[in-house]
């Protein structure tokens, strides 16, 4: 259950990069979705400029923590070297 999260936690944040770099194309088509890119833009422009790490970072190290104390757990996207 607990890899289940961390996986959909790391696909989510990896999803929402992907929408800040390339959310431009919502701009130049006019969508509502613009402003949802921009407050996005402007929240992490926010969170490097204070040096603060993204929420989703906070919760993706809560449960690679929780995971390294139950062992038999595997990760599809975290393999340990």
């Amino acid at each position: 259950m607990v890899s289940l999260l961390v996986d959909i936690t790391i696909i989510v944040h990896f999803l929402w990069i992907l929408f800040l770099v390339f959310g431009f194309v919502f701009a130049l088509k006019g969508s509502r979705i613009t402003y949802v890119h921009l407050g996005g833009l402007v929240f992490a422009l926010g969170l490097n400029a204070l040096g603060w790490y993204c929420p989703l970072t906070h919760v993706e190290n809560h449960f690679v923590r929780f995971m390294s104390r139950i062992p038999p757990i595997q990760s599809l996207l975290l393999q340990e070297a």
